[in-house]
């Protein structure tokens, strides 16, 4: 578990660039779901699905208008 404290991070933290791979489902058609997982993340799992979604349709608003 220890080695997943800094994999897995809430989208507003990190330098891993996510609307990347949204960018890609998007380009092979794929509609299902995305998770967003908390995994090992240090603060509550609500506060993290709180401010990690607003980004997520962050970038997904940012798709649409491409």
């Amino acid at each position: 578990m220890e080695g997943w404290k800094r994999r897995i991070q809430p989208l507003t933290m990190g330098d891993y660039d996510s609307s990347k791979l949204l960018r890609a489902l998007k380009s092979v058609g794929y509609k299902g779901p995305v998770l967003l997982l908390t995994l090992g993340l240090q603060k509550a799992a609500a506060d993290h699905h709180q401010t990690s979604f607003k980004r997520f349709q962050e970038m997904v608003d940012a798709l649409d208008e491409d």
